[in-house]
């Protein structure tokens, strides 16, 4: 058995926002799949936005880290509204599919500045590449039909709103059944 954790420190989208996020991920699926792209999806109770990835952390250390996040509460709370889609790394040559962030992303890069601070004198390196917050849709295992068509219809879909009023450490656990996320301490907003 391993004595590490993989943790990441993220956003959880309120439950009023699920529905349409999943009907979303619904239809570009089936988009995806007319077009003959394989990927793995993420179940709907695993979609969040990260704040940070910590990886795989000693859990001796692990302890040390919700402590650490605890002045994340003097963070009001704020409003997200998520919409229109993507790829990392990019169009042409796509691994992962996002949901992007259309209002909100000023407020969760301060969180996610302020995360890195927190956890930097703990030893925990800031992520060098700049921080583009969206919600994690799909993994990309094998491509298909050109993805900018399938894409185009998603860039002005109706977006959705959830309230961010925590931040969680999460960690995630392989499973047979895939990822599951489980909620290791939670820092509410604006306390």
């Amino acid at each position: 058995m391993s004595d590490k954790l993989r943790l990441f420190v993220g956003v959880a989208l309120d439950s009023d926002a699920l529905p349409a996020v999943e009907a979303l991920a619904a239809r570009l699926r089936d988009a995806c799949t007319a077009g003959r792209w394989k990927a793995s999806w993420v179940p709907i109770k695993n979609m969040h936005v990260t704040l940070e990835f910590l990886g795989d952390v000693e859990a001796a250390r692990a302890e040390s880290i919700g402590p650490a996040l605890e002045s994340m509460r003097a963070h009001a709370p704020f409003e997200l509204e998520l919409g229109g889609v993507g790829a990392f790394p990019s169009i042409a040559r796509p691994s992962v599919l996002w949901l992007g962030v259309r209002a909100g992303a000023a407020e969760l890069s301060a969180l996610a500045v302020d995360v890195q601070a927190r956890l930097s004198p703990l030893g925990f390196a800031p992520e060098q590449r700049a921080y583009h917050p969206h919600v994690t849709l799909a993994r990309v295992k094998r491509p298909g039909s050109a993805l900018g068509p399938i894409l185009r219809p998603f860039e002005a879909a109706a977006g959705c709103q959830s309230r961010v009023r925590e931040i969680v450490l999460y960690q995630s656990v392989l499973e047979q059944s895939g990822s599951a996320y489980h909620a290791l301490r939670r820092i509410p907003l604006g306390t």
